[in-house]
């Protein structure tokens, strides 16, 4: 684990705005220390470190502002306060194995969400029609480089109760004073409602911005948009799913696969609001935008719910 050796890739990803990902199995977080010194730029997440590994882990924290650390392995009961007082509740990242293992788990990104300028959200369901979708997971993000996934409802692994999912989601899913972004807002929001919670404000959807920046675009659909726009290479969904005979529905899907797509889908779909809205700016389209286009979108998502009645 040599600088040298990793110049090239390091220059990919910082250009990239990926982080490198690096398994503590596979090293002491204290040989990570020349690394996080040669390139400052490059955001390095330390996946799998335990309790056992913290003596070493705390000081790079403190020295590395590019450092973050996911924490499903670490079990040390203080892990959360430490972290929150000392480094900022930021540092640490919830991957896919977390809530469950740990009760805080949920309150901590609840307690990240709450604090949180906007919030990205995406759900992942068993449908296309919302209207007979199950809920399968949530997936969250709060800036454009990470984003988080609550599993509620695959058949295997573990997963927290979706009651208390929900009821944890609701407050900061729900709070006036922080703008909600999605893509395809109508959708996500129709499934929310289904399960109790009306997603508000939606602020931004971003494949609206990008019909009304270009109406003619061919970049509706949130993977090609971050390819053509972001130069970002999204898992396609029939990569995750399989197509024809062999597609199956989300929640056959194991958590460890999902997860990572989940959560890049509120990550990017964050990132392209930082896109679009400045374009949307430039061309004189946001008042357009703002109380015409996005005024409709929870009047959409209410026609949907409540359907129309037909003589046939």
């Amino acid at each position: 684990f040599d600088p040298f050796w990793l110049e090239e890739m390091a220059a990919f990803l910082t250009e990239n705005r990926m982080p490198l990902l690096v398994d503590a199995s596979e090293l002491n977080p204290a040989e990570l220390r020349p690394v996080l010194e040669a390139f400052s730029q490059l955001n390095i997440v330390l996946t799998g470190a335990s309790w056992g590994q913290n003596r070493f882990l705390y000081p790079l924290l403190e020295k590395f502002s590019n450092l973050y650390f996911e924490i499903s392995s670490d079990q040390a009961n203080e892990i959360l306060s430490v972290v929150r007082e000392h480094f900022g509740i930021d540092r640490a990242l919830f991957g896919t194995a977390w809530p469950y293992k740990s009760p805080g788990g949920l309150k901590a990104l609840v307690e990240t969400l709450n604090k949180a300028k906007a919030i990205a959200w995406d759900v992942e369901t068993t449908s296309i029609d919302q209207m007979q979708a199950e809920l399968v997971g949530v997936a969250l993000a709060v800036d454009g480089e990470s984003g988080y996934y609550v599993p509620v409802g695959h058949h295997t692994g573990q997963q927290l109760p979706l009651d208390k999912v929900i009821d944890a989601l609701r407050a900061p899913l729900t709070n006036p004073r922080i703008p909600k972004y999605a893509h395809n807002a109508v959708y996500d929001l129709v499934v929310m409602q289904r399960y109790g919670v009306d997603v508000t404000p939606v602020g931004f959807d971003t494949m609206i911005a990008e019909w009304l920046r270009d109406p003619i675009s061919k970049y509706l659909g949130l993977k090609s948009f971050a390819r053509q726009y972001l130069e970002v290479n999204m898992t396609a969904i029939d990569d995750l799913i399989g197509k024809g005979k062999k597609q199956q529905t989300m929640d056959n899907i194991a958590i460890e696969q999902v997860g990572p797509y989940a959560a890049a889908d509120a990550a990017v779909t964050f990132r392209a609001v930082e896109h679009l809205r400045p374009q949307l700016e430039q061309a004189d389209l946001m008042d357009l935008y703002n109380t015409l286009e996005m005024p409709l979108v929870p009047v959409i998502a209410a026609m949907q719910s409540a359907g129309i009645t037909l003589d046939v």
